[in-house]
């Protein structure tokens, strides 16, 4: 990793976060059974140390790590250990844009989120979660679809702001949805609208 240590111009915190791998995936190993707890710290600082790593333009050592960080997450989903806490960092970990994945992460992501909200519709973080994940589906998806995940998408977080509106991050949520729908649209007064919506959003 030296090489996306240096690009990055954080190796102590990229230092710091392979140690962190190094010793949970050492435990994890000398563990006749290592606890879902330890697999899971173990997937988070894959997960982390693969964001770096994407951050750093390095691709490959970015789909390494979070593939790994994927699979001990859905393989700890599927034994039903903490599954809605689980289910909820796999849907997590399914986020970032591997678009040689095709849809298929997205829809994951998606199918994961909406089971989530279904057991628990009162919880705004849950449908937060379900908003970004439309959001990521339509970035990928074409016509009328992406048109539908944005919408949905636009809709949760919505609702969301106008319960919570002093919250800087729900409205920083709408509007990188507005800026994501904008840029699907070709019609170039649709585009204005959308924008125009962000800076409206934005705005204290």
């Amino acid at each position: 990793l030296e090489r996306f240590e240096m690009r990055l111009g954080e190796g102590v915190v990229v230092r710091d976060v392979r140690a962190r791998v190094a010793v949970l995936r050492e435990l994890v190993e000398a563990e006749p059974n290592p606890t879902a707890m330890r697999r899971s710290d173990l997937s988070i600082a894959l997960n982390e140390l693969g964001l770096l790593a994407d951050h750093a333009g390095c691709g490959g050592e970015a789909w390494r790590y979070l593939e790994e960080a994927v699979a001990i997450r859905r393989a700890l989903v599927d034994a039903g250990q903490h599954a809605a806490n689980l289910r909820r960092k796999l849907a997590d970990c399914l986020g970032p844009d591997w678009r040689s994945e095709g849809a298929s992460r997205f829809e994951e992501s998606l199918a994961l989120m909406r089971a989530l909200v279904d057991a628990e519709p009162n919880r705004p973080d849950l449908r937060h979660g379900m908003s970004a994940s439309l959001s990521d589906l339509g970035r990928i998806a074409r016509g009328e679809e992406a048109r539908r995940c944005f919408e949905d998408a636009m809709a949760i977080m919505r609702v969301l702001v106008n319960a919570e509106p002093h919250r800087a991050d729900l409205r920083r949520s709408l509007a990188a949805i507005f800026i994501n729908f904008s840029r699907a649209l070709k019609d170039p007064r649709q585009k204005r609208k959308h924008l125009q919506l962000v800076l409206d959003t934005l705005r204290p």
